[in-house]
């Protein structure tokens, strides 16, 4: 027995037998009502829509994927290069240290009050209290320098640290 041609171009058209939950029935029919088609017709147009070009899809995806991994990785060297600049730019690592100290009870007593010290008397003398107690602090027991490497990866602190951990 021919099959019946059931479309524009002549070509004839084989059943398939399948079993969809309701909620899929209901979907499918939305869809075929939506666009004028027999829910046949709606079924066979998703099916080709979902087989064409999926392998193509996928290539693009990989491609997209590997360069968004160069992407982040180049970024992570100039993070590095940038953390190194502006260590030397302080002086080396321990001028950044003795910076760094002082600069981070300052950026604590800021984010705490929710103001800035240039802006707030009571948070830049809160800040200063803080300051103060550090600086002895620092000559008591100074950090390792940046630049050390422990078990083979930097020592990174403050902002930094920040920049590489998001």
């Amino acid at each position: 027995m021919a099959r019946r041609p059931n479309d524009k171009t002549g070509a004839p058209r084989f059943p398939i037998q399948a079993r969809v939950t309701p909620e899929l029935r209901d979907k499918l029919t939305a869809a075929a009502d939506a666009s004028g088609r027999s829910m046949a017709q709606e079924m066979e147009f998703r099916l080709e829509k979902s087989l064409d070009g999926s392998d193509d899809i996928m290539e693009r995806l990989n491609v997209y994927v590997q360069s968004l991994e160069r992407l982040f990785n180049k970024n992570i060297e100039l993070i590095e290069k940038s953390a190194d600049a502006l260590i030397e730019s302080c002086g080396g690592d321990d001028l950044f240290t003795l910076w760094r100290i002082p600069a981070e009870h300052i950026q604590r007593i800021e984010e705490k009050n929710g103001k800035s010290i240039r802006e707030d008397v009571e948070t830049r003398r809160e800040a200063e209290r803080a300051v103060l107690g550090a600086i002895t602090d620092v000559f008591r027991k100074l950090p390792p320098p940046l630049s050390q490497k422990i078990g083979g990866e930097k020592l990174i602190h403050g902002g930094a640290a920040r920049l590489l951990e998001d």
